[in-house]
């Protein structure tokens, strides 16, 4: 078992000598250093923080290789889930291959977290994310910078949900 409030303080404390987690600081040597060992903790439940019901968004785990944090509606099955990014759902196998299947997923328009930007032109990730509230319609739009602070307080505070 990891010290994920120790390394969420140390990466934390990273992000702010960079400033951003945008375009290429997602490749940030120290950056990355201070997240690889919270690479396969537990994606984060996204909850609505603006209608009573509280419903859930998403979930949010930090990506195997960047200074960056996906999004999908909904986790991978049981048995798939070891930590990170393994815990998020993936599209049906497609014939068409080249983003990760969360990206497709939120490209294609059905589920509650959707694309801002387009992957290509953003260092390979698309860096804003919009994430709709299915009982009351609120959309927010994220930054990177903004999802990894907010992963990195939930594994600071020993918490397994955030809102949003």
């Amino acid at each position: 078992m990891i010290d994920a409030e120790h390394h969420a303080i140390a990466a934390l404390e990273s992000l702010g000598h960079l400033g951003d987690a945008e375009g290429r600081n997602i490749y940030d040597e120290a950056l990355n250093r201070a997240l690889d060992p919270l690479r396969t903790c537990p994606a984060v439940e996204v909850i609505c923080a603006m209608c009573a019901f509280g419903r859930r968004l998403a979930y949010m785990a930090i990506d195997k290789h960047a200074a960056y944090v996906a999004a999908t509606q909904d986790r991978a099955k049981p048995r798939a889930r070891l930590g990170g990014m393994s815990d998020l759902a993936s599209p049906p196998p497609s014939p068409v291959q080249g983003f990760a299947g969360w990206i497709q997923l939120a490209d294609g328009g059905a589920t509650s977290v959707r694309l801002v930007d387009r992957p290509a032109n953003n260092a390979g990730y698309p860096l804003r994310l919009k994430f709709i509230c299915r009982d009351c319609g609120a959309e927010t739009i994220t930054t990177n910078t903004r999802r990894l602070r907010l992963i990195l307080a939930a594994y600071r505070d020993g918490v397994s949900t955030i809102r949003l």
